[in-house]
C-alpha cells in the first residue's frame, strides 16, 4: 500500500472531553511528511491535519468468536481539505469501554500501516495505558517496545533450513519488551511486569502481509482490551470518498 493509504496521527484528549464527547478534535501527524510533489508519497488517507469525532457505534453486528459482542465507539477521521487527502473520511470501531478511560491531556495515537493494519494507543504522562490492534506501528511510551524480532526469526530459519532448505515461518511472533526485559509471544495471554498482554496472532509474511493483532494494557487501568484488538483485526474502514 502506498503512503497515501496510511496514516499515523495523534491527538490530545481535550479538557472538555468528559462533558462534551461529540465535538471533533484537531489531529496532527506523528511524523513530518517530507513532500516530494508526488501524491502517493505526500498524501495520507485523511490528509495531514484531519479531525477526529468519537460517537456511539452501537453493538457489534453479526458477532462471532473473532468479532466479540460489545458496545462500540465509532472513531471518524475527517479530512480538513482535499489537498493531500486520499479520502474525505474514514471510520473504525473499538470497544466502548476503552474510550471510557480517556482523561483530559492523554495522548491518543492512531495508525494504519502499509499492510492495512489498524491500531490505537493511549499514553498518560508518557506512560502506556493501552495499545490495541497493530501495536508495533504505535508509540508505546518510555518503557514499552513491540515489534517482530526479525533477526531472531532469520537465525531460527537458518537453523531449520539445514534440515529442510524450503523451511520458512508462516507466522512470525511478537516481541514485547518492558524496561529492556523481552517476551516473545505467538498467541494467547501473558503478563509482563505491570502489563497484561494478549496476542490474537503474529505477523503473516507476504505481499503486503498481515500485521500482528495484539493488545497490551496497564494492570487496573481498564477491563479486557482484547475485544478492541479483534474489532480492528481485519483493518476494515468505513470510507467516504471525495
Amino acid at each position: 500500500m502506498p503512503l497515501s493509504g496510511t496514516f499515523n496521527y495523534f491527538a490530545v484528549v481535550p479538557a472538555n472531553f468528559l462533558e462534551d464527547r461529540s465535538s471533533p478534535w484537531p489531529i496532527q501527524l506523528s511524523h513530518v511528511v517530507d513532500k516530494i510533489g508526488e501524491p502517493l508519497h505526500d498524501s495520507r488517507l485523511t490528509g495531514l491535519s484531519p479531525r477526529l469525532t468519537i460517537a456511539d457505534g452501537g453493538p457489534t453486528p453479526n458477532p462471532s468468536a473473532s468479532r466479540p459482542a460489545v458496545l462500540r465507539s465509532r472513531f471518524t477521521l475527517t479530512a480538513s481539505k482535499k489537498e493531500n487527502s486520499t479520502v474525505s473520511s474514514a471510520a473504525f470501531y473499538v470497544d466502548k469501554d476503552l474510550t471510557g478511560i480517556f482523561e483530559p491531556g492523554d495522548r491518543l495515537y492512531m495508525g494504519r500501516t502499509g499492510c492495512g493494519g489498524l491500531g490505537i494507543s493511549l499514553l498518560r504522562n508518557d506512560r502506556l495505558v493501552f495499545a490495541v490492534g497493530a501495536i508495533s506501528c504505535l508509540p508505546l511510551g518510555n518503557d514499552v517496545r513491540a515489534g517482530v524480532p526479525s533477526g531472531l526469526v532469520k537465525e531460527a530459519e537458518t537453523t531449520f533450513k539445514k534440515v529442510d532448505p524450503d523451511f520458512r515461518f508462516r507466522e512470525l511472533p511478537l516481541q514485547i519488551s518492558l524496561g529492556g526485559h523481552p517476551r516473545i509471544i505467538f498467541r494467547g495471554w501473558e503478563r509482563l511486569g505491570s502489563y497484561e498482554i494478549w496476542v490474537e496472532h503474529g505477523f503473516f509474511p507476504g505481499i503486503p502481509g498481515v500485521d500482528v493483532c495484539a493488545a497490551i494494557s496497564l494492570n487496573g487501568s481498564c477491563g479486557s482490551v482484547a475485544a478492541s484488538a479483534q474489532l480492528l483485526n481485519d483493518g476494515e474502514l468505513e470510507i467516504t470518498r471525495w
